[in-house]
Formats: C-alpha cells, sequence, structure tokens
C-alpha cells in the first residue's frame, strides 16, 4: 500500500468518524431537545397566564365595566321626580341580550300534538269524525265509545282547593246540550284510552241585589271590572315580547301605563296580597297561616256584597296564592265562577304537557272562558268583577311571553269589536318582574324584577265626565305607584254610579289613581320596602373590597354554613368566602345619613342573592353579591 496505512488503522479511522457522527448529532438532537422544551413550557406559561387573566377579566373586572357602561348609557331618566329618579334602560341592551331571546318552543308543542277532535259551540259539544279518523285510525273510529263526567270541587279534602273531584261517567252524544259547567271527555277504542280533554261552560248565576234597571246597568253608571295579571312579567319584558297586545292598547283602547309601577313585596303572595285587599302580605300570613283564607276581605268580596257577579282564575293551582307553599286555601268557593277543579284536573291530567289542553293552548281556553262569561252576563245586565292571573307561561321562562301576545291580543280586540269597553274597565298588570335566571345577574335584570308593568283602560264615557280623573290618571302614568294604589282605585270602581263623586278616596297605605300622586312621593311615602326600590337613590354603590362589604360577606358565608350545620348535621361540605362582586348599601338618604365605609352598622344592608340572614339585615337581589367556593 502506497500511503503506508495497514487495512486496522483504516478502519480505526472510519470508527473514530462514526463516533464522531454519533456525538455531533447527540449533542444537536439534545440542544433541539432542550430548546422543544423551553418552547413547550414557554406555550404553556403563555396559555396559562391568558386563562387567569380571562377568568380575572370576566369575574372581577368586566360585571364592574358593564354596570358602569350600563349607567352612563342611560342618563336620561324614566321618571325624573322630587321624590324618586327611576333609570331609563334600553329593552335589549347588549349586556342582557344573551338572556332574552324569544322561546317559541310553546308555539307547536300544543298544535304538535294530536288534534283535538271534540269541539265546543255555545252549551254544545260536537265530534268531528273527520279528524278523528284521520288522526286515529279508522278502526279506531268505528269502535269508538265517549263519555264525559262533571268535574267538581273535592269539599271533603283537607285542602279543597288542592283537589277535585269527578262525576258519574254519562254517555257522550254529540250535538246534545249539556247542563254542566266543567266537563272532562273521554274517548276510549276497546281497551285503549285515545284521549281526555276538559271544557269550560259559562253558566248564568243567581241574580244579585243590584240597582240594574231593565236595560242593564250602563244607565246607573256601574261598570265591568276586569283584572287580567300576568305574573313576573316586567314592564320592560312586557315591552319586548307583548307587541301587538301593548299596540292595541295604548293606540286603540287609549290605555294609561303606569310607568313608575314598583313592586312592594318579594313573590306573587307578597304583591298580590296588597292588590287584593290592601294590607301587607306579612299581616295576611301571619293572620290565616293554619287556616283557611275565607273571611279575608278580598276585592271580589267587595264587589259581590255590592250586587256583582264574582270571577276568580289561577294558573298552576297546586302553586296557587292560597295554597301554596303549605297555606289552606278556601273552604267554600270565593267567588261565584270558580274554575279551580277543573284547572286542577288539567293540570294533573297535563304531565311534561302542561300548558296545552288537547292541542290548545290551555292560557288560551281560559281566556275564551272568560270572554264566554263577560258576554254572558252582559246579555242579563249584570255587572262582573273578574280577578284572572296567568301563571304557566310566564313561568316557563319570561321569554315565553311571546306565546301569550297573540291570545291576550285576541281578548281584548274581541272585547272591543262588540263594544264591551263601552262598560268595562280593565286593569292589565304584573306582580314583579323575573326572580331568577341569567338576566338578574345584570344592573337591568336586578331593575327589571322590581318593576312590573301596569295598564288600566277606562269607559270613554267615564273619562267624560270625571275629566278631573283623567287629567290625574295621565300625570300618575309618571308617578312612584304600587300595588296598594291599585286596589284603592279598584275600591273606587266597586262603589262607582253615575252620582257617585268620592274618586281620591285613599286606603290606609293607597291612594286612588282617579286623584293626585304627590311627585314628592318616595319608596317611604309609598311603603316600598328599600329592598324593593327601584328609585335611584335607593341604594349607593359600595366598594367590593371595602371592610363593611367583605365583613358582611364574611358574616353571610358564616350564617350559610351555620344554617347547613343546624339542619343538615355533617351532610353539607362548608363554604368558604372567595370575593365579594359587587356591593350596595340599601335605603334612602336618611338611612344612609352618615354612613361610614368602615362602620358596621346595622345600617348597611346586603346579601348574597336570595338569602335574608337576619330582620335588620334584609336585601335580596340587588344588595351584596359575592362569590363563595366549597371547602
Amino acid at each position: 500500500m502506497s500511503t503506508g496505512e495497514t487495512p486496522s488503522h483504516c478502519s480505526q479511522r472510519k470508527s473514530k468518524k462514526k463516533k464522531q457522527k454519533a456525538r455531533n448529532f447527540a449533542r444537536k438532537a439534545s440542544k433541539l431537545s432542550r430548546f422543544c422544551s423551553h418552547k413547550w413550557t414557554l406555550i404553556v406559561l403563555v396559555y396559562v397566564i391568558a386563562f387567569y387573566a380571562s377568568y380575572h377579566v370576566h369575574k372581577r373586572i368586566l360585571p364592574h365595566v358593564l354596570d358602569t357602561m350600563v349607567r352612563l348609557q342611560n342618563s336620561d331618566p324614566l321618571l325624573d321626580l322630587p321624590g324618586c329618579t327611576m333609570p331609563l334602560y334600553p329593552s335589549f341592551h347588549w349586556t342582557i341580550r344573551h338572556a332574552n331571546t324569544a322561546d317559541t318552543s310553546l308555539r307547536w308543542r300544543c298544535p304538535g300534538r294530536r288534534p283535538t277532535v271534540v269541539y265546543r259551540n255555545g252549551n254544545v259539544l260536537g265530534l268531528n269524525k273527520t279528524r278523528l279518523a284521520e288522526y286515529y285510525g279508522d278502526s279506531s273510529a268505528q269502535r269508538l265509545n265517549c263519555s264525559y263526567r262533571e268535574v267538581k270541587r273535592n269539599a271533603t279534602s283537607r285542602v279543597p282547593d288542592l283537589s277535585h273531584a269527578f262525576g258519574s261517567p254519562r254517555p257522550f252524544v254529540s250535538g246534545q246540550p249539556l247542563a254542566e259547567e266543567y266537563v272532562a271527555v273521554t274517548c276510549e277504542a276497546g281497551i285503549e284510552t285515545l284521549f281526555t280533554d276538559y271544557f269550560l261552560f259559562a253558566r248564568k248565576k243567581a241574580k244579585k241585589t243590584s240597582k240594574a234597571t231593565s236595560r242593564g246597568f250602563r244607565e246607573k253608571g256601574q261598570m265591568n271590572v276586569v283584572l287580567l295579571g300576568i305574573d313576573m312579567t316586567s314592564r320592560i319584558n312586557f315591552g319586548r315580547h307583548m307587541k301587538l297586545t301593548r299596540q292595541f292598547l295604548m293606540q286603540e283602547l287609549n290605555a294609561f301605563e303606569f310607568l313608575g309601577y314598583n313592586k312592594v313585596g318579594d313573590n306573587s303572595f307578597g304583591n298580590q296580597i296588597p292588590l287584593l285587599t290592601g294590607l301587607p302580605s306579612e299581616y295576611a300570613e301571619r293572620l290565616f297561616h293554619y287556616k283557611s283564607f275565607d273571611t279575608l276581605p278580598h276585592l271580589w268580596s267587595v264587589f259581590g256584597a255590592r250586587g256583582y257577579v264574582t270571577l276568580f282564575l289561577e294558573e298552576m293551582p297546586r302553586l296557587g296564592l292560597f295554597v301554596y307553599p303549605d297555606l289552606r286555601g278556601f273552604r267554600k268557593p270565593p267567588t261565584d265562577y270558580y274554575p279551580q277543579p277543573i284547572i286542577d284536573a288539567m293540570s294533573a291530567e297535563g304531565g311534561l304537557d302542561n300548558y296545552c289542553a288537547g292541542s290548545r293552548l290551555k292560557t288560551q281556553v281560559f281566556l275564551e272562558y272568560l270572554d264566554d262569561v263577560l258576554r254572558l252576563n252582559a246579555e242579563d245586565g249584570q255587572p262582573l268583577f273578574a280577578y284572572v292571573w296567568l301563571s304557566d307561561v310566564p313561568h316557563a321562562n319570561d321569554h315565553a311571553l311571546l306565546m301569550l301576545d297573540e291570545p291576550v291580543h285576541a281578548l281584548l280586540r274581541a272585547m272591543h269589536e262588540r263594544g264591551a269597553f263601552e262598560d268595562t274597565a280593565v286593569v292589565l298588570l304584573s306582580d314583579h318582574g323575573p326572580r331568577f335566571g341569567n338576566a338578574r345577574t345584570t344592573e337591568i335584570g336586578r331593575h327589571e324584577d322590581k318593576t312590573p308593568f301596569g295598564f288600566m283602560v277606562l269607559p270613554p264615557a267615564f273619562l267624560r265626565q270625571h275629566p278631573e280623573a283623567a287629567v290625574h290618571l295621565e300625570v300618575n302614568q309618571r308617578r312612584l305607584v304600587t300595588a296598594y294604589d291599585a286596589h284603592a282605585t279598584l275600591l273606587v270602581l266597586s262603589g262607582y254610579t253615575d252620582g257617585y263623586s268620592d274618586l281620591f278616596r285613599p286606603t290606609q297605605r293607597g291612594v286612588s289613581l282617579f286623584g293626585p300622586v304627590p311627585p314628592e312621593r318616595a319608596c317611604d311615602d309609598a311603603f316600598i320596602p328599600p329592598e324593593f326600590c327601584a328609585c335611584q337613590g335607593a341604594q349607593t354603590n359600595l366598594d367590593g373590597r371595602s371592610a363593611a362589604a367583605r365583613s358582611f360577606a364574611r358574616f353571610v358565608v358564616h350564617y350559610l354554613n351555620a344554617l347547613n350545620q343546624l339542619h343538615f348535621p355533617n351532610q353539607c361540605k362548608r363554604w368558604k368566602f372567595l370575593h365579594v362582586g359587587d356591593a350596595s348599601v340599601l335605603g334612602g338618604p336618611r338611612e344612609r345619613e352618615g354612613f361610614d365605609e368602615g362602620s358596621r352598622d346595622d345600617r348597611t344592608v346586603g346579601a348574597i342573592r336570595g338569602v335574608r340572614p337576619a330582620p335588620r339585615w334584609v336585601a335580596p337581589s340587588s344588595g351584596l353579591r359575592a362569590e363563595a367556593g366549597l371547602v
């Protein structure tokens, strides 16, 4: 070999080169691995920081920014009075848009069921044989056997309002008039029950003592009074979803809309009892918690004593005003027309489709019944007082309210077209706004809970005869008013005749809306508890980081833990205070005078949502809002 290298030297050199390449590769791989490791660590770190920042902004910063933006965008008030300044909020502000999408599920829920094949025409029930064969088959139609039963009040029950009874079944003959007031029709094919449907008939009641002439009561001036309530509906939400009804009220019926209508209690009982009796709900509950409400003075008892036929109808009877949660209701029917037994039967039958009567929306059935009762008594010259409360659809959620727009509008239009408003006053209102749901986390949502809607329609002849009342009503549309005032106004209507002049008579807690309501009126003057007052200045925002806010929040969390331990010993996990989202001091200027954020006197009122820790520390939705976590 000319190179002078032996084969062994050559192989050693090649081996060294291979080892060197391997070391270089390993070195480069190590550098790449370290680089990738640092890179992924950096990426993970960036994601962690971004997540924490997003959480921090969403939970701690954004709510305050949104509330501030809402306040800044609503500098023009709805009411601007010496006693009350009420903010004007846009109905579709972007902070609550996510919580105000219309729910149209009920539009198809009832028509999507098998259609009703039994129909009512006056006092007669008929059978649509074509529909019967189409939807149930020829075989079922040929073997069909139908019967009907009267639906009656179960007077022997411990709480009659929570029960109903059926009469003996009778053969159903299509086209044959019925004498019963409330009936259930059941059709079977062999051993299979095809359907059960329910029908309400308006029947004449015994004549009451009245001075009505043979031509009716219009000459006397006495008028029908219809109070139609829609549960948990704010003024703003009524405008969102009841557009047809509101337009008809304002443009065709010249209704008065009370923009400053403010709730006086927390729930339906807390607001409807003042409306019906003029008394605070606590008084009624204390006196009648363990006995029936028969002797409680209601509006219908006042109207009944003055010659009126009376009607009381409320949906959701198991959650009814006088039975929920453990009240005794009425031993005897409180009004002349009292369809509670059939409504209870319909609710028990409804199951998942509790909004439907056959393929019809139950609420529409009840509104048609109200219209029938109005027509029947108008023919007989008999004045009627009706108290009808709709809650099925609003309780589904406050966006399903859209489904009530057409039925309520149809009722008002039908009354208008036959001239019923010539001698009929209609009060259309709610008890409170939405008390739960996503919207309640916003300032607008909390305001809506305190401000139910309220309208009044009066016969044109009444307004022509009493121009001073018309002027006061016009002005009072922008005054702070309550259910106590609505009660006082209805009392005036109960005794009204052509010669009646005492339109301004007040009650212990309310003033007639036919008279002046002072602009200086504040929530204290109107018997509105501070936690329900919708006037600006009724609550002062408090820094959630302040000692007072944090101290009270810790107290509430401790109180909740103590309650859990008392009622469920060693069964519940303990809550731990995290932070205060927002806080406010409730009460008017007199209550806040001398308030120091560092103080802890009992003028500092707040609470975690829905909790009432102690009698003097009362504050639901709009007080202190804190967050807690499980330990």
